[in-house]
């Protein structure tokens, strides 16, 4: 099993040096069409900067696949993916931030 990042190159070109696959795709549609062509059953985690999940199909991809991770590009815990990790803390143990 591998490890894929979907993304731009600048933020996730290290993981490529460790092993990774890096996907360089840096728009909604140019995601979809990878996605579309990839063998996602080769991956055990595939992870998407959060920025480029703004389409009905990669909100789903990311929804209802276990092995996506979303990755937040803001600095603070403002964005989608952190206020998503928020909720699941606060509903398994109760503690909310």
């Amino acid at each position: 099993m591998k490890i894929a990042f979907l993304g731009f190159q600048e933020y996730f070109g290290t993981f490529q040096l460790l092993g990774a696959d890096l996907f360089d795709v840096r728009d909604p549609k140019a995601t979809e069409s990878l996605i579309a062509t990839l063998d996602l059953s080769q991956y055990a985690a595939i992870f998407l900067l959060e920025d480029l999940v703004k389409t009905p199909f990669l909100e789903d991809f990311v929804k209802y696949r276990e092995e996506v991770v979303m990755i937040s590009t803001s600095p603070s815990r403002t964005g989608r993916s952190s206020r998503l990790l928020d909720e699941l803390v606060a509903k398994e143990t109760g503690i909310k931030r």
